[in-house]
């Protein structure tokens, strides 16, 4: 089998694995001793998801097969997505507008459509704060904003957010008008404090 690691070919036969997982298990051991983590793997030219990789992790390789990982930095990887994130959260703020707006002019099948992606960008939001809680090893209950934990922020958040959903299906414009405008905006706002406060913690990080 053929083996690179960031375009680098790498000669592992006499380390004694023989199937995908075994490969990619041996490169991600390497990588973590570096402060690396995989980023991507290719199977003969063909990228490998999650997924696909669980499924395929017993496959035996042959003299022929390819596999190619690319690795980065951890350090810069959690950085770089903290910061991504960040800068994602004007465009949340702008759809909740258009969640808004659409209410009020009657399209409640645009709202809620509209809605539904900024659900999925809250999730993608609280989901990178839980990775980052493993990466950081922090207590969520000792790191506070403005005096609350990160703990009791998100479970404000989660509950700002049944609120509005609840909301959406009573039709209540009033309710809506409050949490979009304010409660929510005010949350986006925490939440950037939040994402600040973590690129900080990263060891190493500018």
């Amino acid at each position: 089998m053929h083996v690179t690691v960031n375009g680098v070919e790498v000669d592992v036969s006499s380390s004694g694995v023989r199937t995908l997982g075994e490969v990619i298990g041996a490169v991600q051991g390497a990588a973590a001793e570096k402060n690396e983590v995989v980023v991507e793997v290719f199977l003969n030219g063909e990228p490998l998801g999650p997924e696909q990789e669980a499924a395929q992790s017993g496959q035996e390789l042959g003299p022929d097969d390819r596999v190619e990982v690319t690795v980065q930095d951890a350090v810069a990887l959690l950085t770089g997505a903290l910061q991504v994130t960040r800068d994602s959260l004007p465009e949340l703020q702008h759809k909740l507008g258009h969640v808004a707006a659409a209410l009020q002019s009657g399209s409640r099948q645009e709202a809620f459509s509209l809605f539904s992606e900024c659900l999925t960008h809250w999730r993608q939001v609280v989901q990178l704060l839980q990775v980052s809680q493993t990466c950081l090893g922090f207590d969520p209950a000792q790191v506070t904003i403005e005096g609350k934990s990160l703990n009791e922020l998100n479970e404000a958040l989660l509950r700002s957010l049944q609120g509005t959903k609840e909301a959406m299906e009573q039709g209540d414009l009033v309710s809506l008008s409050d949490l979009l405008e304010y409660e929510l905006a005010e949350k986006i706002r925490l939440e950037d404090a939040i994402l600040d406060r973590l690129i900080d913690m990263v060891p190493g990080a500018d």
